[in-house]
C-alpha cells in the first residue's frame, strides 16, 4: 500500500536543514520572553515550526511512488443521450440538431 518516497530536490536537503535549524533557534529566541502564558507559547512555537517544516518539505519536492495502480483508477463512463430533444429540427432545415 505504501510506496517509496523520493526526494526530487536533493540539492536543497542541506540548505533546508540549515534553514530549519535556524528557524528553531530564532523561534526559541523569540518565544523565550514572549508576554503570553507558557502553554500558549508552546502551542504557537509548535505551529510555526510545523509551518516552516511544511514549506521546506515543499522545497524538497517529495514524490510518492506506488507499484500498482489502484483498482478502478482506469474506469471511465460513456454516456449516450437519445432523448426527444435531439430530434428537434430548426426552421428551414431538414437535419436534426
Amino acid at each position: 500500500m505504501w510506496g517509496p518516497l523520493f526526494i526530487s530536490g536533493r540539492a536543497w536537503v542541506l540548505p533546508a536543514t540549515i534553514i530549519f535549524s535556524g528557524a528553531i533557534v530564532l523561534l526559541l529566541w523569540a518565544y523565550r520572553k514572549a508576554p503570553a502564558l507558557p502553554g500558549l507559547r508552546i502551542v504557537c512555537f509548535i505551529l510555526k515550526l510545523l509551518g516552516f517544516a511544511a514549506l521546506l518539505i515543499c522545497l524538497l519536492e517529495p514524490l510518492w511512488s506506488a507499484r500498482r495502480a489502484r483498482p478502478g483508477a482506469n474506469f471511465f463512463v460513456i454516456v449516450a443521450d437519445n432523448s426527444q430533444g435531439l430530434q428537434i429540427k430548426d426552421a428551414g432545415n431538414t437535419r436534426t440538431r
